[in-house]
């Protein structure tokens, strides 16, 4: 008779334990770095520490789970979020943009409006209907209806 060996069993991965016991099949996941969020009950992830103008905004009630992401995949305290399949994620991004005029345009203002037309364009006829009002070419109507 042929002898039975035990047959070795691997160790689960605690995390993958975890996950699979929240029903996270089908989870995002997203990587970076927690900051307090100006809205209750959400949380701010920043990807990367040297560009704070990108950040994701998520609910804490769609966090399944997170986990410290080791120093040398990311320094400084970085996460592993596993969110919901349909979690709500927003995305903040902050741009400076400077603007510069173009030098085929013209800018016309009229009080507060400011509107920049084609340099070889000529202004509009000014209108010709209605009493004159406080904008030229506003129609007041015949006052007998």
């Amino acid at each position: 008779m042929a002898e039975t060996y035990p047959v070795p069993t691997p160790p689960e991965n605690p995390v993958l334990a975890k996950l699979v016991g929240a029903g996270a099949a089908n989870a995002i996941a997203l990587r970076g770095y927690i900051a307090p969020s100006t809205a209750r009950g959400r949380v701010s992830l920043y990807p990367r520490l040297d560009d704070l103008s990108n950040s994701v905004e998520i609910a804490s009630s769609d966090i399944l789970h997170f986990e410290a992401v080791p120093e040398s995949v990311l320094p400084y305290g970085a996460v592993i979020v596993w969110l919901k399949k349909d979690a709500e994620i927003t995305r903040r991004r902050v741009e400076t943009v400077r603007a510069v005029p173009r030098a085929d345009r013209v800018e016309v203002r009229a009080g507060r409006l400011r509107i920049f037309r084609g340099a070889n364009v000529p202004p509009p006829p000014p209108c010709e209907t209605g009493p004159p009002g406080p904008f030229p070419c506003e129609s007041h109507g015949d006052p007998r209806e």
